[in-house]
């Protein structure tokens, strides 16, 4: 008889102390591995490559595209023209088919670089034949070091990429160019000879690709080179795609300049999914909530795509987080599981949580 008593005081003390350590582990919250999907109009990450490059976005074509921070322009069209500035058509912002004049071939390819300090040099890239159309595509940006990325999405559907580094200028190539106009400022022609105008003014070109396969090399004139693209109409409009781009930091909001508020884009939406707890329910937010997600590890973006209906980006991400959270800043929420979920949840008790309900 006392052996029994023994017994089942024993199981008793064992069974408080099982039910202590489980009601402790619902309180113990764990790193998470998470599938993220948003949809947002703004988006700033960090990414380290590493020891190796990183594709940071798919080829893409485009209709327009404007560089800032340039500080060269490298090209060898089968022909180039200037337009005479005098004789701008104010009204129609064109030039006739009299004020084109063609600078002779050098044989060597043209260059255009940064002519002076204090000036922002940029050039913009479109059809010199139907505005609107698609004129070449950019090719993936690959980064050797360490970036940070902001993209924003504008009311015109044009996309913002700017790129900042540390250490070195950026260097993009386009390729898949047709005949194409554009517009520098801040930049000369390293051929200065054949040009018939002042180079101190804001000049415009039309470069013609009709037997070369039209490439155009640019590089950034310091660590911190902006994009503006308009994307051609793709029903993809993907801008990455199975990128697997190592992220330091991920933040989808940005500080209100007046208020010093953060806040996030009016049509900000997305979830939280458990890929290793698939019985976890989803985790479903929208603004005015916010989401942010802070100790990556193994953290990535796999996708951002153009939804041109919602004027947003589509952005998958996965990997681990040791701190994430959405809600309001009155009501937060911390979505990373607890350990309790792991035990209740693993697939082992699926059939004891079948039996009970759960």
């Amino acid at each position: 008889m006392k052996k029994f008593i023994a017994m089942v005081g024993v199981k008793t003390t064992a069974g408080i102390v099982i039910a202590v350590l489980l009601m402790a582990s619902a309180f113990w919250r764990i790193d998470a591995d998470l599938v993220v999907q948003v949809q947002t109009g703004r988006i700033k990450f960090t990414v380290n490559p590493g020891l190796n490059q990183k594709r940071l976005t798919d080829s893409l074509f485009f209709e327009k595209l404007s560089l800032e921070h340039v500080g060269q322009l490298s090209f060898n069209p089968d022909q180039l023209f200037v337009a005479d500035p005098d004789e701008l058509d104010w009204e129609t912002d064109t030039y006739p088919e009299h004020a084109w004049l063609e600078l002779p071939n050098n044989g060597r390819g043209w260059q255009f670089h940064a002519n002076k300090a204090g000036i922002n040099p940029m050039v913009t890239l479109e059809s010199s034949e139907e505005k609107g159309t698609a004129v070449g595509k950019l090719d993936a940006i690959l980064l050797s070091q360490p970036a940070t990325v902001t993209l924003e999405l504008t009311n015109s559907k044009s996309v913002t990429l700017t790129i900042r580094t540390n250490q070195e200028p950026q260097r993009i190539i386009l390729s898949g160019l047709k005949n194409l106009e554009f517009v520098k400022e801040g930049l000369e022609l390293e051929q200065a000879t054949h040009l018939p105008f002042k180079q101190d003014q804001e000049l415009t070109y039309k470069a013609l690709f009709d037997k070369t396969s039209g490439t155009i090399t640019v590089e950034g004139n310091e660590t911190n080179f902006v994009l503006v693209i308009n994307p051609a109409r793709s029903p993809k409009n993907t801008l990455f795609s199975q990128t697997v781009l190592p992220l330091e930091s991920v933040d989808v909001s940005w500080q209100d300049p007046q208020t010093g508020e953060r806040g996030v884009h009016p049509k900000f939406q997305g979830s939280v999914q458990y890929p290793n707890i698939p019985d976890l329910p989803k985790v479903v937010f929208q603004a005015p909530m916010f989401l942010t997600i802070e100790d990556l590890d193994r953290f990535e973006i796999t996708s951002i795509r153009i939804d041109p209906a919602n004027q947003t980006f589509l952005v998958e991400m996965q990997g681990t987080a040791g701190y994430i959270k959405t809600g309001t800043p009155g009501n937060p929420q911390d979505l990373r599981p607890t350990l309790f979920d792991v035990i209740r949840l693993h697939p082992i008790l699926k059939p004891l949580r079948t039996l009970i309900g759960l």
